[in-house]
């Protein structure tokens, strides 16, 4: 699940995750959720805007795009055995 889903639709990406993870999503959860991702700070956290927050990264990345593809060298081989892994779940999970 990707970084900009979880941020955008907290709250069915987190009901996802913890059906996945075979978990009760508890209403504490969603409180949570509520509380953690307005734009309201707090005494022991700053919560952050989580509809503008998630493609900041984009922009930091788009001046140095040489940087993004370092990066995504050297991590390809983890990527394609994240695929197979997932595939694998997937496989064992329908059966």
């Amino acid at each position: 699940m990707r970084y900009e889903a979880i941020s955008l639709h907290a709250e069915t990406a987190m009901k996802k995750i913890f059906k996945f993870s075979r978990l009760q999503y508890h209403g504490q959860v969603k409180e949570f959720l509520e509380t953690h991702t307005k734009g309201e700070t707090r005494e022991s956290f700053i919560a952050k805007d989580s509809k503008s927050v998630p493609f900041h990264w984009k922009k930091d990345f788009e001046k140095n795009f040489t940087f993004v593809q370092n990066i995504q060298s050297k991590c390809a081989k983890a990527m394609q055995l994240c695929v197979v892994l997932r595939q694998l779940i997937l496989n064992i999970w329908k059966n």
